[in-house]
């Protein structure tokens, strides 16, 4: 994030785009996975279709990064909106999402690939929330993100 955040400054787009895009193959990787192990990832999906769903507020703040990263004006309010809902909201749920982990806390072992991928797709959440603040773009300004947020 430092290396990128001081040496890339000039592909902000492209660094934002690549680490939304790497987020969203981690979440969707575990579709792959059943696919390869069992041969029939339709199982998987039956049992939990929320993962296709932005069902929770990392899948919400995971989308919002995406969208964030293909937009062309950063600094229009929809940006502002969309950096205070990913900073704050991504804060807090990437890290209730990593230290709480249900997956973890019933099976702690990072030889089961759902709760390795939960670890990693919560990591690159947070990535993507840390290059966000890294390259400036959100502004501290109490009354303006408690509006955002709510």
């Amino acid at each position: 994030m430092f290396l990128c955040c001081k040496y890339l400054s000039k592909k902000k787009n492209l660094i934002l785009i690549i680490s939304a895009i790497l987020t969203l193959v981690i979440h969707f990787s575990s579709l792959l996975y059943f696919q390869i192990v069992d041969g029939n990832m339709m199982n998987y999906l039956r049992e939990n279709a929320f993962i296709l769903l932005p069902a929770f507020p990392c899948n919400v703040v995971m989308w919002f990064c995406l969208i964030f990263a293909l937009l062309k004006d950063k600094e229009s309010s929809f940006a502002k909106f969309c950096v205070d809902f990913i900073v704050w909201l991504g804060l807090i749920a990437t890290i209730i999402g990593m230290f709480a982990n249900i997956d973890f806390i019933a099976n702690p072992t990072f030889k089961d690939y759902i709760v390795l991928k939960g670890v990693l797709a919560h990591s690159a959440l947070l990535l993507n929330i840390m290059i966000i603040m890294g390259f400036k773009y959100v502004k501290f300004d109490f009354v303006s993100n408690m509006v955002n947020m709510i």
